[in-house]
C-alpha cells in the first residue's frame, strides 16, 4: 500500500498541469454541489419559516366587541385543520409594532393603539384547507380585511423546485465532466508509461499492480476536489452570511448547522473517491488491452 502510494505521489509530480486540470474541474463540480445544496437547505427553511407563521390573519373592525370576537375564534377553531387561533388586541399589536421598530424612532411617534387594528391569527398544518378558512374570514361582519400568506409558501416551493431541477442537471453534467477529465488525464499517464508496465507485466506482476497506482491517483484527485469544493463553498457562505441575514431580517435560515456541512463534506468525499475510483478504473482497462 505504502510503494503503490509512493508511485501515485510521483505520478501526480512528473505531470502536474495534467493532475492539476483534473483537480480543478472536480473542485469546480463540488463547489457549485455544494453551493446547491446550502442554498435547497435555505429555500427548505424559509418555506418551513412561512409555513409555521400566522397563514390567515383577519384583522377585526374597530367596532368588534369582545362577545362577538370570542364566537368568531371558537367557530374557527372548530374547523377542520386549524390548529392554533390566537387574538391580538390593539395594545399587543402595539408592542409588537413597537419591538419591530425599536431602531426607528421616527416611526413610533405618530403610532397608537386606536390605529392598529386587533386580529385573529389562524395557523393550520393543512395548507388545503386555508382558501375555506380564508373565505369564511372573509364574509364576517367584524372583519376588516384578511390576509392570506399561502402564495409565498406556494411560490416558495416553486423556486425550491426549480433550484433542484436545474441543480440536478448542472450537478450531473458536472460529474459527467469530471468522469471524462479524469479518465482521459490518467488514460494519457497511462499511455505515457506504456513501456514502464510492460516492464512490471514481463517480470509478473498482476493486473492489480499494474493499475493500482493510477487507480490510487483518480482517487486522490477525488478526494482533494472535493475537499476544496467545500472550503470554497464554506468561505462563500461565511463571506455572504452577514448579507444573507440582513435580507431575511427575522427568518432563521443561518446559521447552518455543523452536523450538515460535516455531513455535506464527508458526502462529497466519499463521491469524489467514487468519481475518481470508476473513471481511472475505466481508463485503465480501456488503454492496458
Amino acid at each position: 500500500m505504502k510503494r503503490q502510494l509512493k508511485v501515485t505521489s510521483k505520478h501526480i509530480l512528473r505531470s502536474p498541469f495534467q493532475s492539476l486540470a483534473a483537480i480543478l474541474v472536480l473542485t469546480l463540480t463540488f463547489f457549485l454541489s455544494s453551493s446547491f445544496i446550502l442554498i435547497l437547505a435555505g429555500s427548505y427553511s424559509v418555506a418551513q419559516y412561512f409555513s409555521t407563521r400566522p397563514q390567515v390573519i383577519a384583522f377585526l373592525k374597530d367596532s368588534a366587541d369582545e362577545t362577538k370576537i370570542s364566537e368568531l375564534k371558537t367557530s374557527i377553531q372548530k374547523l377542520s385543520g386549524v390548529s392554533e387561533v390566537i387574538f391580538t388586541s390593539k395594545n399587543e399589536a402595539l408592542d409588537k409594532y413597537r419591538k419591530q421598530n425599536e431602531k426607528d424612532p421616527l416611526l413610533l411617534e405618530m403610532v397608537t393603539s386606536d390605529i392598529l387594528p386587533a386580529s385573529l391569527e389562524v395557523r393550520s398544518s393543512d395548507s388545503e384547507v386555508l382558501p375555506n378558512i380564508a373565505e369564511i374570514l372573509k364574509n364576517q361582519d367584524i372583519v376588516e380585511e384578511v390576509s392570506f400568506h399561502k402564495d409565498i409558501v406556494e411560490n416558495l416551493n416553486k423556486w425550491s423546485r426549480a433550484i433542484k431541477i436545474s441543480g440536478i442537471i448542472l450537478i450531473s453534467s458536472l460529474i459527467i465532466s469530471s468522469l471524462c477529465m479524469v479518465f482521459i488525464v490518467i488514460g494519457m499517464k497511462i499511455a505515457n508509461r506504456k513501456a514502464e508496465i510492460e516492464i512490471v507485466r514481463l517480470l509478473g506482476g498482476s493486473g492489480w499492480q499494474v493499475i493500482s497506482s493510477f487507480v490510487y491517483e483518480g482517487i486522490i484527485y477525488g478526494i482533494i476536489g472535493g475537499i476544496i469544493g467545500w472550503l470554497l463553498s464554506w468561505l462563500t457562505l461565511l463571506y455572504t452570511t452577514p448579507l444573507i441575514l440582513d435580507f431575511f431580517g427575522t427568518i432563521p435560515v443561518l446559521p447552518a448547522p455543523a452536523w450538515f456541512l460535516l455531513g455535506l463534506l464527508g458526502a462529497q468525499i466519499l463521491t469524489g473517491i467514487f468519481i475518481g475510483f470508476f473513471a481511472s478504473l475505466l481508463a485503465a482497462k480501456r488503454f492496458l488491452r
